[in-house]
């Protein structure tokens, strides 16, 4: 995420390393801290800036982050705090488009299908993945409309059983 350039590095690292603390203790772990600290600082700023639409289980997370930690935080968000819950974590690029990364833990809501109805009419937008995992992009300017979508389709739709 912040060194891709010395992935070759990593790489060789991990495979030449005689045990596992070689690659833990390397200069490698400075680049993971400061990852570690950017989730830990969301995960704080979620506690009070995150949506909760409690009658259809949803969570709404807005992020803007520097770093590529959106998986980071969706994984830690829907595992941690919101394990039975329909968890939306919405990345602002800075440019024209917004990725979305959905997750139920407990199976109930089929994610892709959640995603893939959510993105039906919204021009260029895409989305897909698994039951309890998925992703879409959309275009900035239809960010309320799949919101309105999500929410109309668990309503009517996609109940949790």
């Amino acid at each position: 995420v912040l060194a891709s350039y010395r992935m070759g590095d990593l790489l060789s690292l991990i495979v030449e390393a005689d045990h596992p603390n070689e690659v833990l203790h390397s200069d490698f772990k400075s680049l993971v801290s400061i990852i570690d600290a950017e989730v830990e600082e969301w995960m704080v700023r979620l506690k009070t800036e995150i949506e909760r639409v409690p009658e259809l289980e949803l969570v709404i997370a807005r992020v803007k982050p520097r770093h590529a930690i959106k998986s980071l935080l969706i994984n830690k968000l829907s595992h941690d705090q919101y394990p039975n819950q329909n968890v939306l974590l919405m990345q602002d690029l800075g440019s024209q488009r917004v990725l979305i990364s959905a997750r139920r833990q407990d199976f109930k809501v089929a994610m892709n299908t959640l995603m893939e109805k959510a993105i039906v009419g919204l021009p260029t937008a895409t989305g897909g993945g698994h039951i309890p995992a998925a992703a879409a992009s959309i275009r900035k300017e239809d960010e309320e409309k799949f919101i309105q979508n999500v929410k109309r389709i668990l309503s009517t739709e996609l109940t949790p059983a």
